[in-house]
């Protein structure tokens, strides 16, 4: 009998996170043109399409993984409402993903950045947690109503590169006074009525954003990779040719009077060259690990 029970116990364990795993929805590319409320694994950089209208509504929960963040570039519509938010959470966030197998800490994902060409969206009660610049936007022609912002990295919100004094875990409002924030969000014909004619904007606004996303992600990986190659390279050479060559050279400089008519003083003088160019390279491996995290680490500042 309790063979049968712990076999039946494991067997609704396995279920159980098969069940819980398959209500994840990876997201990644063009967004579509509504989000029902669920739990999303975003796997990629989601993009509202430039001239394209995103609704995500109340109770979605979007679970970001490292490196990847949400770009508006048309007008997205968070329909969040006071019993079910939006959440917009790093993957680890066990509070939303049960399944996490670590603890939040900001920085997680990279936040969500709203371009110039994004007019008129609205982010109406929603939660923004863990990511590292929370909102960062390009345009003052948009609404934050009664939302949270909390255990970000850099900002909770940036707009045109000043920073919001924002209180954590307190409703906060941009565009609105939090006292007047309606229920509802307003219908996308009332906002388009008091935006700025699209014409006013730069034709290239766009791709030239693409192009600086382009870069910093270039730079990030790369950076990335050479700090993690270099660090290793160095590392190891450390470990499998320096340290040889430095007990080499000790020994012949400790070596008994007895055994010294054994070596010349070239011996000890080529010993200590081949320490030195090896000693040398160590330092160049770190160097370019220094390097590589200093570039990862400059591709947050954009």
């Amino acid at each position: 009998m309790n063979l049968a029970f712990r076999v039946l116990l494991f067997c609704f364990i396995i279920s159980w996170r098969i069940v819980t795993a398959q209500d994840l929805v990876e997201l990644s590319g063009s967004l579509p043109e509504s989000l029902s409320a669920q739990s999303y694994l975003v796997v990629g950089d989601i993009f509202v399409s430039p001239g394209s209208s995103v609704s995500i509504e109340a109770g979605s929960v979007l679970l970001f993984e490292s490196f990847t963040g949400m770009h508006v570039q048309g007008t997205v519509y968070v329909k969040g409402n006071e019993d079910k938010p939006v959440v917009f959470t790093s993957k680890n966030d066990k509070q939303h993903n049960p399944n996490a197998t670590v603890d939040a800490a900001p920085f997680d994902w990279n936040g969500i950045d709203i371009y110039e060409s994004a007019l008129g969206s609205s982010f109406d009660r929603c939660t923004i947690r863990y990511s590292v610049y929370g909102i960062r936007s390009q345009t003052e022609h948009f609404k934050v109503i009664n939302s949270i912002f909390s255990n970000n990295g850099k900002a909770d919100m940036t707009i045109k590169g000043e920073r919001q004094d924002i209180n954590s875990h307190t409703p906060f409002s941009y565009g609105l006074p939090s006292v007047d924030a309606p229920s509802k969000l307003p219908q996308p014909q009332q906002i388009a009525e008091t935006l700025p004619p699209k014409a006013e904007l730069p034709a290239s606004s766009t791709s030239s954003d693409q192009q600086k996303r382009i870069g910093v992600q270039i730079l990030r990986y790369t950076g990335l990779a050479i700090g993690v190659g270099a660090g290793a390279a160095s590392v190891w050479y450390f470990i499998r040719k320096f340290q040889p060559a430095h007990d080499r050279l000790e020994e012949l400089s400790t070596i008994d009077d007895n055994e010294k008519w054994k070596y010349s003083s070239k011996d000890w003088e080529s010993a200590e060259k081949e320490r030195s160019r090896k000693l040398g390279l160590c330092i160049a491996g770190a160097g370019g690990a220094m390097l590589g995290i200093g570039m990862f680490s400059i591709s947050f500042a954009f």
